[in-house]
């Protein structure tokens, strides 16, 4: 656990995992103005909410351009380069939260963060909890870094929470049954992802049709069964990347299922933008 406090910048850092699903790696407050030299469109390797507190600027995703004010959120995906600067001549104040997980991309789209709502319009209900942590690690510093991990995530919960009531998106209503044959599902991913299991194995091993699943799961979901588990798998891979420097790349192939180190690394290159090689020499030691 890190913190960060600055005239223009304030910021809580942890990049050790508790959990595979879901994890708070950072968040912050942050004042600036744009570069003088300029920047360019970047890959971010988590999943990240910033809301606009004061200030104009801009936000660059996928070949869109979003001009921002107070009472603007943006979300970063791992997905597409991103850009995001303060207006010339001007200054911004945003804050941030940031996650990593092989549950981010499921978990945005049930909230309602997903290609529809990439900008949305936020109140101060919704972010309090956040501002009322930074307020708190502006002026203390925790003693107890295991119980301030658990008031970190619990605070990042409802955040999102107040983003999912206030985007009005509730999960469709599904029989108990899809629930316990999805949650099945996704449980037999997580406890397999080492074994080179696909979607015909995982729907033998449920006992449903291959054609029944991948309806259910997708309109559920949002994506396919093979989507979701070379996600997972990637996601996976990612994070042994950045935190065990001791795992060749060969190693962590095998670790998150894949059946050849080149087809680990076409499949990465294909979500990521960069070998795993790559990926690990950028984003190490890079907060």
């Amino acid at each position: 656990m890190h913190i960060i406090r600055k005239e223009n910048v304030l910021t809580y850092i942890d990049y050790n995992p508790l959990y595979s699903g879901l994890n708070v790696t950072e968040f912050g407050l942050e004042t600036n103005s744009p570069p003088e030299h300029g920047s360019k469109l970047q890959l971010r390797h988590n999943f990240i909410i910033h809301f606009v507190l004061d200030g104009k600027g801009y936000f660059m995703n996928n070949r869109h351009r979003y001009n921002l004010k107070k009472g603007k959120a943006f979300v970063i995906t791992p997905k597409n380069p991103v850009l995001y600067e303060a207006m010339p001549g001007t200054t911004w104040t945003y804050c941030w939260m940031a996650f990593s997980g092989t549950d981010c991309d499921t978990l945005f789209n049930q909230c309602g963060l997903d290609a529809k709502n990439t900008v949305f319009d936020f109140d101060d209900e919704v972010v309090k909890p956040l501002l009322d942590q930074l307020e708190y690690i502006r002026n203390q510093t925790p003693t107890n870094p295991t119980t301030f991990g658990f008031s970190v995530s619990s605070m990042c919960y409802q955040v999102l929470i107040n983003i999912a009531t206030a985007l009005h998106t509730q999960p469709q209503a599904q029989t108990k049954k899809t629930i316990t044959i999805i949650d099945a599902a996704i449980t037999y991913m997580q406890n397999n992802l080492h074994s080179a299991i696909n979607v015909s194995t995982l729907c033998k091993e449920l006992g449903i049709s291959r054609t029944y699943f991948s309806t259910i799961f997708k309109n559920t979901l949002k994506q396919s069964p093979y989507q979701y588990l070379q996600n997972m798998r990637i996601q996976r891979a990612s994070e042994l990347l950045l935190t065990d420097h001791s795992l060749r790349i060969y190693e962590i192939s095998e670790i998150v299922g894949f059946s050849s180190i080149v087809q680990f690394c076409k499949a990465f290159r294909s979500k990521t933008g960069c070998s795993p090689t790559q990926y690990r020499n950028t984003f190490t030691h890079k907060t």
